[in-house]
């Protein structure tokens, strides 16, 4: 259905708001999107932020050379469930050692009530362990 329906309407906006190689071509979704990579990766798509259950290596291998905004579960971070937050960022730094190209930020919304704790998790987790 996405490649009858969706798929036309985005690849119609990038061909006319984005039509060069170096242009932005953006997905934001809050969901899973893993069944729909293939014909994601059709179109182009330069910046992505999807769902916390895909992996950075699943994303990366549909998608090589997109920018990728974030795995971190919104939960965890709104939970500020300091254990998960460190073992995600972590695992993100790991799966993004190869080719880089991740911006380190949740899967989707910043749910209400987070705390700056939680991004202040994440950004000295960075510090202290992510150097390529």
């Amino acid at each position: 259905m996405y490649r009858f329906f969706g798929a036309p309407i985005l690849a119609a906006v990038f061909d006319r708001y984005a039509p060069r190689p170096d242009d932005r071509r953006y997905q934001h979704s809050d969901s899973a999107m893993g069944h729909l990579l293939p014909i994601l990766s059709e179109l182009g798509l330069t910046e992505v932020n999807f769902g916390p259950t895909l992996s950075i290596g699943e994303i990366r291998s549909h998608l090589p050379r997109a920018v990728i905004h974030g795995q971190l579960a919104p939960l965890a971070f709104c939970r500020n469930d300091a254990q998960s937050i460190a073992a995600q960022t972590l695992r993100d730094f790991e799966g993004s050692r190869g080719q880089r190209g991740v911006v380190f930020a949740t899967a989707g919304s910043v749910n209400p009530g987070t705390r700056l704790s939680s991004l202040r998790l994440v950004m000295a987790t960075i510090q202290e362990y992510c150097r390529y």
